[in-house]
């Protein structure tokens, strides 16, 4: 039977009192029905009450709807099945909601791996920090006289294990979406698919080992090849494998397809490299993906674009500069783009250098709030002539045929 690991990877529930309109609700409590979203699931949405712009309030700004919210820390998705069949107060809740977002399934992930460092190395394993022991486990076998053989077993052990567990998943998430649609038929169902956590770039991955054993960059190498492969066999099998679905896909945004070097961003979305305990879950930054995630998985356009950039514009000169056009297109607004028409043209190159020529005499210049984040395309806090240069670069270039370079 699979262990199950209570550790820092899974938070406690927060509650969202003052975060209006989001409730968090008992099962069996509806509190809103037809203009409201539940999302169900695990501590990938509790934790997101840490932040001070969660995910769920910026897709409910943005779609217009109240949010509600049932989580628990630590669910794998066996447990939530359960719920989905024996919870008469958990099913009645679902019933009232024709919008459903799910977050589940990394925490069977998660377990599964802990459970074979811990059944391997009871007296290295540490359950409060299972990533920094982890790490030190890899460290100190590496000193051994047959090192490389007890990595190899280590690491064949818990992919093999991770392997079982994702086909065993296949079946519990085709369950799941069966009971979710038995309950609620006429519900519109979006699944978050699963991030690797163990992704930075060489840059990053270096600050973050300096003073550590050189043998920490092997072990942190074998970790985010083993996660990567497991997370996207669970992506593409386990929720490949329902039908009629939509999949926010939270992974592109966190892997490290659009990175330079190909590394990924999960050290900025997260705080794995910051917190004491190596936190996986999503920081504010990595609120903003998710967020960008969902609401794309809705493809439902609003006028709400302001409201949104409300909760983003405190932080979008942090985001990688993929996140930040993931999240602008999300609620569709384009970077350079003043007038929305889809171009950014020497129109809108125009309107900026009037706009800085204006901030610079000292006018009150009032521009929307969606208006004034797509006009700084260099994303450093204020628009100026060298937006109005890049804007004008971009629409040159769109001209002679190139994609353009915003």
């Amino acid at each position: 039977m699979k262990k199950k690991i209570i550790s820092a990877l899974t938070s406690i529930v927060m509650g969202a009192a003052a975060l209006s309109p989001i409730t968090t609700a008992n099962a069996g409590q509806i509190v809103y029905t037809n203009q409201s979203i539940l999302f169900l699931g695990d501590s990938i949405i509790s934790t997101a009450y840490d932040q001070d712009a969660p995910y769920v309030t910026t897709v409910g700004k943005y779609l217009g709807k109240k949010v509600v919210s049932i989580h628990t820390s630590g669910m794998t998705s066996d447990e939530f099945l359960a719920k989905l069949k024996n919870d008469t107060a958990y099913i009645s809740t679902i019933k009232g909601y024709n919008e459903i977002v799910v977050s589940i399934g990394g925490n069977d992930l998660i377990d599964t791996l802990m459970a074979v460092i811990e059944e391997e190395y009871p007296d290295q394993y540490n359950g409060t920090n299972p990533y920094n022991s982890l790490l030190e486990i890899i460290s100190s076998v590496k000193d051994e006289p047959d090192a490389d053989k007890m990595l190899m077993s280590l690491i064949t052990k818990m992919n093999t294990a991770l392997k079982d567990e994702v086909k065993n998943c296949v079946d519990t998430m085709k369950q799941i979406d069966a009971e979710l649609k038995s309950i609620n038929p006429d519900a519109k169902i979006i699944y978050q698919n699963l991030y690797n956590p163990i992704l930075m770039s060489e840059k990053d991955l270096e600050a973050y080992l300096e003073g550590r054993p050189s043998n920490y960059k092997t072990g942190y190498t074998m970790i985010r090849n083993l996660f990567k492969n497991n997370i996207m066999n669970f992506n593409s099998d386990a929720l490949g494998a329902i039908e009629n679905v939509k999949i926010a896909d939270v992974y592109s945004l966190f892997t490290e397809e659009g990175t330079e070097d190909k590394f990924g961003y999960s050290n900025i979305y997260t705080d794995i490299t910051k917190s004491t305990n190596r936190d996986f879950h999503p920081n504010q930054l990595g609120n903003h993906a998710i967020a960008a995630a969902v609401i794309k998985a809705f493809d439902e356009k609003t006028e709400n674009a302001d409201e949104v950039v409300e909760l983003y514009e405190s932080d979008y000169k942090d985001m990688p500069i993929s996140g930040h056009k993931a999240f602008l297109n999300a609620i569709n607004v384009n970077i350079g783009d003043s007038n929305s028409d889809n171009l950014a043209d020497a129109g809108d190159a125009s309107f900026a250098l009037a706009t800085y020529a204006s901030i610079s005499t000292g006018e009150t210049v009032n521009l929307s709030p969606a208006v004034r984040i797509s006009l700084d395309t260099d994303r450093n806090g204020a628009i100026d002539a060298i937006d109005a240069s890049t804007i004008l670069a971009h629409y040159a270039d769109i001209a002679t045929g190139g994609n353009g370079i915003l």
